[in-house]
């Protein structure tokens, strides 16, 4: 199965695989590395756009509830928001496709939400967060084959919405 993809949709980190078909009927693959824009905890200057792909908080098997693992990771993303007031951000989980009709309502969506609640909770303006679940629609491993690859399939993509949010706007 063949997906159209432009150089965008590319996550940083990971290897590609493309096969080109030239005119003679002749196939051969060629590996790319993205160079997606990426921002770490430790960064000062940010611009939207710019993503943090983690798989560092994990959830009860179908359901919304945050694990007790994820505990780390949230209180460095607390205190990251809390030092950089003037970031919005989009938390966008996503989830493997075996999965992902498990229950008729967005299980991503609700996951999402708790995070966006557990940082509101502990006092981030909520105008600063959006929840987004993504479900399956946004794969890194399309028919994804191997465990590992269904783990990069589940994960959770901050992304710089705006750098310069203040309470005024």
């Amino acid at each position: 199965m063949f997906h159209n993809l432009d150089i965008g949709d590319l996550v940083g980190g990971m290897t590609y695989k493309i096969r080109l078909t030239m005119l003679i009927w002749m196939a051969n693959t060629i590996s790319i590395a993205a160079q997606a824009q990426e921002f770490s905890f430790s960064d000062t200057l940010f611009s939207p756009g710019q993503k943090l792909t983690t798989y560092s908080v994990n959830f009860e098997l179908a359901r919304p509830e945050i694990l007790e693992s994820s505990t780390p990771f949230l209180d460095s993303l607390f205190q990251f928001l809390n030092q950089h007031d003037s970031l919005n951000i989009e938390l966008g989980m996503h989830c493997d496709e075996r999965y992902s009709n498990m229950s008729s309502t967005c299980l991503t969506c609700r996951r999402a939400k708790a995070i966006t609640d557990l940082l509101i909770q502990r006092g981030i303006d909520p105008e600063r967060l959006l929840p987004k679940g993504y479900n399956d629609t946004e794969p890194l491993f399309f028919q994804a084959k191997t465990e590992e690859e269904h783990q990069k399939n589940r994960r959770l993509v901050l992304t710089i919405l705006s750098a310069n949010w203040s309470e005024e706007d």
